[in-house]
């Protein structure tokens, strides 16, 4: 192909060296006299064009080989047909074909830009052929010796390549079989590397990921753990004593959390009540509530008023908070045999009370949080409470 559009633009390149040598020649009284020797010069120094003329504006021949040509219009034309290449051609030009020759029309135009006629120059097709023909004899040899040259090359290249692949094997069955501290060792900047590179940045990201699951399974069990102590600080059955039933539940937003509240007997039958509320949530909180049963249970013997227990609170556990953590907690004393209920609260949230008439009861306390200041003591009638 490309060969072939070499030769048309060759064609072309000749015919409008025609037309630009015959314009003078049609302005004279005698054309023939310039272009006939110009055309027979032409054709005999090339082989392979099988026509060359010139014809005026009104389509007779000025100039041809054949003198007896001349002056009677141009023979052949109706047997042309337009013959389409991807040459690039001027206003006016074509490229004309029959079946044994090509034919470059070009126009003839005077410095005024006056049509004074055309141009035909036209190779002979089987010239074209024999030359495409021979062309591609001679690229032939060329031809095989590169593509043996290539498998060559491509053989050598594969077996250079390759050579990796033994290792990346080895490498493979050793992180299938569990071990990922030995790295892949392929130092060549190809797609081996590459892919040896990325095995062993996998490796390294799954040991990485099974430590973090390692560690995430200690912390869950850990965590178990927390919640399992934390659950056993707290009643499991209700209590009953004469007229009262005292019923508590916990559930946690997380694993663990910093809400506590236990029932436990004092002396003389009265009943110790205690909620409480560590700020903030998680594995601090549950450690704080720890510490706060401890204290209770180790207190609540000692106090025989609620306010002077959450002072006592208050005195044993400030110094083990740390800056900005406190305890919100209600604690409350019932003797069952009086139907009195007294408490205090350290910022807790308001008792509500609802009686057996229907009646419902807000007690708010001024009491701040353990940790901050202490709590105030009241007094209500905890009869007729449902």
């Amino acid at each position: 192909l490309t060969l072939t559009a070499e030769l048309q633009t060759r064609l072309l390149l000749e015919a409008r060296h025609l037309a630009l040598l015959s314009a003078d020649a049609l302005l004279d009284e005698y054309p023939e006299l310039t272009l006939c020797p110009l055309v027979t010069r032409m054709q005999g120094r090339r082989d392979d064009l099988a026509l060359a003329a010139v014809i005026d504006h009104e389509g007779l021949v000025q100039g041809h080989c054949d003198v007896r040509l001349l002056g009677a219009p141009m023979a052949g034309l109706d047997s042309l047909s337009v013959f389409a290449s991807a040459q690039r051609l001027e206003p006016g030009e074509a490229l004309l074909a029959r079946d044994e020759m090509l034919v470059a029309s070009v126009p003839v135009a005077g410095n005024d830009g006056r049509a004074l006629g055309t141009a035909f120059v036209g190779f002979r097709r089987s010239h074209l052929d024999d030359m495409v023909t021979s062309a591609r004899r001679q690229q032939l040899p060329l031809t095989i010796a590169m593509l043996a040259a290539g498998v060559a090359l491509a053989l050598l290249v594969m077996q250079h390549l390759l050579r990796p692949v033994g290792e990346l094997k080895l490498g493979l069955e050793r992180i299938g079989q569990g071990c990922l501290d030995a790295p892949l060792k392929v130092h060549r900047h190809t797609e081996l590397g590459l892919l040896a590179e990325t095995v062993n940045s996998m490796a390294a990201r799954l040991k990485a990921s099974q430590k973090e699951l390692l560690e995430k399974e200690r912390l869950a069990h850990e965590m178990a753990l927390a919640r399992s102590i934390q659950e056993s600080l707290m009643p499991v059955d209700r209590t009953e004593v004469k007229d009262f039933v005292i019923v508590g539940h916990y559930h946690a937003a997380t694993e663990v959390g910093g809400d506590f509240y236990d029932v436990f007997p004092l002396a003389n039958g009265r009943i110790g009540i205690v909620m409480a509320d560590v700020g903030g949530k998680g594995l601090g909180g549950c450690l704080v509530t720890s510490m706060l049963a401890v204290l209770l249970r180790s207190l609540r013997d000692l106090h025989a008023s609620p306010s002077d227990m959450l002072v006592a609170v208050e005195k044993h556990l400030r110094g083990s908070l740390r800056p900005g953590v406190f305890v919100t907690m209600f604690y409350g004393i019932l003797d069952p045999a009086s139907g009195q209920l007294v408490f205090a609260s350290a910022g807790h949230s308001p008792l509500l009370v609802r009686r057996a008439n229907g009646a419902v009861e807000w007690h708010r306390t001024k009491g701040i949080p353990v940790g901050v200041g202490r709590g105030e003591q009241q007094e209500i009638d905890a009869l007729g409470i449902v």
